[in-house]
C-alpha cells in the first residue's frame, strides 16, 4: 500500500491534468480538503513496536498508544513527528502516524519478512525517512529484551530463552528473537540521532559495545522494567524538545513515575548514555581486563535481577572489587589502580543521567548502580559461560580475564 502522502502528491498533478482535459476525479477532492505536509519536522521518531508476546496479550501496546495520543492531543509532539510500527497478534504490521486527531495509517507490510530481521527494520526505517522530512530521526525500540543473551538459545535457570530485543510469535506459530548484533547491524548507517530502549535489560556494556557505532546517544535499563513501560504522555514532550532530544528529562520522568510508587510497584532503573564515549569506555576496560585481575572468595557485584540465575551485575562494583592476588609489587599495584579509575571516569563520561529505586520489585536492594550493567561469570554456569563467549564483547574484551 502506498504511503498516504505520496497519494496526496500524485493527486494533485491529476487534478491538474483533469481540468485542462475537462475531466475531474471527485476521488481526489477528499484528499485535496487537506494540506498535505510537507513541512520538515524538527524530529521524526517511530517506535518500533513487536507486541505479538505477553505485552500484547495484555494489551499494553494499546495502553502505550493511547498514551502517545494523549501526548499529540495535548501538543506534547511540538513540531516533531511520531510513527509506530506495530505488530501483534491482529494481521499484518502497520506503519501509523500519531496525530492531534488519531492514528493515521501510512504502510501495510506482509508478513514474508519477521519484524525482526534486519532487512525489515531497514525497511521500516526508509519508510519512515521517505513518508516523514525531519531534521532528524530517532527510534524507540519496544518489546521485551533481556540484553547480551543469544536470541533464542537456552539458558540455566528461570530465564529459559535469550530474546535479547524482541519477541515475535508470527502467524506461521514461530517465535523469533533479534540479538544484540543483528540490532545493531540494523540501525547503523541510518543516520538515527539515538535508540531508546522501551524493555528490560538493554543497558549492558556487552550492548553498548555493539550498538557503539549505531547510534551516537542512547537510553536504556540494567534491570526489568514494569510492564506499562514508558509513560508517553509524559515522556514525549522531552523526546521532542526543539533542537536536541532531552533523553535525560524523558528518562529522568520515567524514573520519578515509578519512584513515586509504592510496594512492589516502586520499581525503576534508567540511564542515558553518551555513545560517542563507548570506545574510551571499551579501552579503558580492555587494559584493566588485561591485568587478569579476580576478586574476592564469596563476593558477588550488585545484581539486577532477582531471579535465582542472573545475567546483570553493576559493572563499577564489580571493577571496585577487583584486585591483582599475590602481587606485592607497588608500582605494578599503583598501575593496576590507575586502570580502575580509568574505567571509573570513562564510565562517568559514557552516563549522562542514571537513578535507581531503593529496591527492584521491593525484594533487591539497590546499593550500587553506576548505569551500567555486565556479565559475572565467577559464578555463571558452564552453558551460560558458553553463550556469553558467543558475544562480540567477550571475543573482543572480555576474553582477557580469563586468559
Amino acid at each position: 500500500m502506498f504511503k498516504k502522502f505520496i497519494i496526496d502528491r500524485i493527486c494533485l498533478p491529476a487534478v491538474a491534468s483533469a481540468i485542462a482535459s475537462g475531466f475531474f476525479f471527485l476521488s481526489c477532492s477528499k484528499n485535496n480538503e487537506e494540506e498535505p505536509r510537507t513541512t520538515v519536522a524538527d524530529r521524526a521518531v517511530v517506535v518500533y513496536m513487536i507486541a505479538s508476546n505477553s505485552l500484547g496479550s495484555y494489551n499494553y501496546d494499546n495502553d502505550d498508544i493511547q498514551e502517545m495520543l494523549s501526548a499529540a492531543k495535548s501538543g506534547g509532539l511540538r513540531n516533531g513527528r511520531l510513527l509506530i510500527y506495530h505488530q501483534n497478534y491482529k494481521g499484518f504490521p502497520v506503519l501509523k502516524e500519531v496525530t492531534s486527531t488519531g492514528l493515521d495509517t501510512l504502510i501495510k507490510y506482509d508478513n514474508s519478512e519477521s519484524s525482526l530481521s534486519i532487512a525489515r527494520m531497514r525497511s521500516v526505517i526508509s519508510d519512515v525517512e521517505a513518508s516523514v522530512p525531519a531534521k532528524e530521526y530517532g527510534i524507540v525500540l519496544w518489546s521485551h529484551g533481556n540484553g547480551w543473551l543469544r536470541a533464542g538459545k537456552g539458558h540455566t535457570g528461570e530465564t529459559p530463552i535469550g530474546r535479547a530485543f524482541g519477541q515475535e510469535s508470527g502467524i506461521d506459530k514461530t517465535t523469533r528473537y533479534m540479538d544484540v548484533e543483528s540490532l545493531a547491524k540494523a540501525l547503523t548507517g541510518k543516520d538515527l540521532a539515538f535508540a531508546y530502549f522501551d524493555c528490560c535489560y538493554m543497558g549492558g556494556i556487552e550492548v553498548m559495545y555493539d550498538m557503539r557505532e549505531a547510534v551516537p546517544r542512547m537510553v536504556a535499563s540494567v534491570a526489568e522494567l514494569p510492564a506499562s513501560g514508558m509513560p508517553y504522555n509524559r515522556t514525549l514532550p522531552y523526546i521532542m524538545a526543539p533542537d536536541r532530544a532531552d533523553l535525560e528529562g524523558a528518562a529522568k520522568t520515567t524514573f520519578e513515575y515509578y519512584n513515586a510508587m509504592k510496594g512492589e510497584s516502586r520499581t525503576c532503573t534508567m540511564s542515558v548514555y553518551d555513545m560517542t564515549k563507548a570506545e574510551e569506555l571499551s579501552e579503558a576496560l580492555k587494559n584493566l581486563y588485561s591485568w587478569h585481575p579476580k576478586t574476592p572468595d564469596g563476593f558477588t557485584p550488585q545484581r539486577f535481577m532477582t531471579e535465582n540465575t542472573c545475567y546483570h551485575y553493576d559493572l563499577k562494583h564489580y571493577v571496585e572489587n577487583m584486585y591483582l592476588p599475590g602481587e606485592t609489587d607497588q608500582v605494578k599495584i599503583q598501575a593496576f589502580e590507575d586502570s580502575k579509575q580509568a574505567v571509573s571516569d570513562a564510565i562517568q563520561k559514557v552516563v549522562t543521567y542514571n537513578n535507581a529505586t531503593p529496591y527492584l520489585w521491593n525484594v533487591l536492594p539497590v546499593k550500587y548502580h553506576c548505569g551500567i550493567s555486565t556479565q559475572f561469570l565467577t559464578t555463571a554456569s558452564m552453558a551460560d559461560r558458553q553463550n556469553y563467549k558467543e558475544t562480540s564483547w567477550w571475543q573482543d574484551v572480555a576474553y582477557r580475564l580469563f586468559e
